[in-house]
C-alpha cells in the first residue's frame, strides 16, 4: 500500500468539513484547528525525516543519535507538562528515559521480535520513537506527585523524620506514592487505547501487510513496555534527581 501526493491533497481536503462548520455556526476554533494541524504536520514530517534518514543511511551510530534525540525531546515535554523548570531535572530525567527506552527496546528486539535484523532502523527508531513518546504523561503525572507532594506536605517529612524514620525511610513515602500515579496513569491511557488508538495502530499494522496474530502481539507487547518504560524511568530519575529537593543536612529546599 502506497499513500500519493495526490491522496495525501485529497485526504486533506476532508478538513474543508470542519472549517466549514466552524464558519457556518461561528464557533471561533478555527485558528486552534490551524494550529493544531499545523503543529501535527511539522511534528510528523520532522519524524519521518529521521526515520527517513536512519533507513538511506542504515548506520547504528545515526540510530543511537536520533534515539537520543528523541529521548531529549520526550525529556523536555515531560519537564513542561509536570510545570517543572528543565534545568532542574533534566539531566536526571534524561538519563532515566535513555536507561528505560534502551532497555526495554534491546529486550524486545533481541528476546521478542523475531527478525533477521533486529537492530535495523525499520525496527529500532520505530520501538524507540513509540516507548519515549508513550512515557511522557506518565512520567509528568509522576512527577508532579512527588514533588508537589514534597512542597505540600514538608510537613509530613519532618513528622517522619522526628519519628525515627531514616531519610530514606520518609522519602520512601513519597516515591511510593509518584510510582503509583505512574502506575495509574499509564493504565488509565492503556484502558482508553484499547478501545480507542489501539484498533487504529492494529487495523493500521494489517493494512501495511502484517498478519492479524502478529499485529495483535505487537500490540500488546507496546502496551507491556510503555508500562514497563515508565516505571522503570521514574524509579531512576527519583533515586537520581531527589538530592536535588534536599540540603547536605536533608532538609528541604
Amino acid at each position: 500500500m502506497k499513500v500519493l501526493l495526490s491522496g495525501i491533497i485529497l485526504g486533506l481536503l476532508l478538513l474543508a468539513v470542519p472549517f466549514y462548520i466552524d464558519y457556518r455556526y461561528r464557533l471561533k476554533i478555527g485558528e486552534k484547528m490551524l494550529l493544531v494541524f499545523g503543529r501535527a504536520i511539522v511534528v510528523m514530517a520532522l519524524v519521518a525525516l529521521v526515520v527517513y534518514g536512519g533507513l538511506a543511511l542504515n548506520s547504528i551510530v545515526y540510530d543511537v543519535v536520533a534515539g537520543l534525540v528523541f529521548c531529549l525531546c520526550a525529556t523536555y515535554l515531560t519537564l513542561v507538562k509536570a510545570n517543572m523548570k528543565p534545568r532542574r531535572l533534566f539531566l536526571p530525567l534524561l538519563g532515566g528515559n535513555v536507561v528505560a527506552v534502551a532497555v526495554v527496546s534491546v529486550y524486545a528486539l533481541l528476546l521478542v521480535v523475531s527478525a533477521a535484523q533486529p537492530f535495523s532502523p525499520r525496527l529500532l527508531l520505530p520501538f524507540v520513537g513509540i516507548i519515549s513518546g508513550g512515557i511522557i504523561v506518565s512520567n509528568a503525572k509522576a512527577l508532579d506527585f512527588f514533588f508537589v507532594g514534597l512542597r505540600n506536605h514538608g510537613q509530613l517529612y519532618y513528622y517522619l523524620l522526628g519519628n525515627g524514620s531514616s531519610h530514606r525511610q520518609a522519602v520512601s513515602y513519597f516515591v511510593r506514592r509518584s510510582l503509583k500515579s505512574a502506575i495509574v496513569s499509564v493504565l488509565r491511557r492503556l484502558s482508553l487505547l484499547c478501545f480507542a488508538t489501539a484498533p487504529v495502530l492494529f487495523f493500521g499494522l494489517v493494512m501495511a501487510g502484517v498478519d492479524v496474530v502478529t499485529a495483535a502481539a505487537l500490540q500488546l507487547l507496546l502496551m507491556v513496555m510503555e508500562l514497563t518504560a515508565s516505571l522503570l524511568s521514574i524509579a531512576f530519575t527519583l533515586v537520581v534527581g531527589r538530592k536535588y529537593c534536599f540540603d547536605e543536612y536533608e532538609r528541604l529546599k
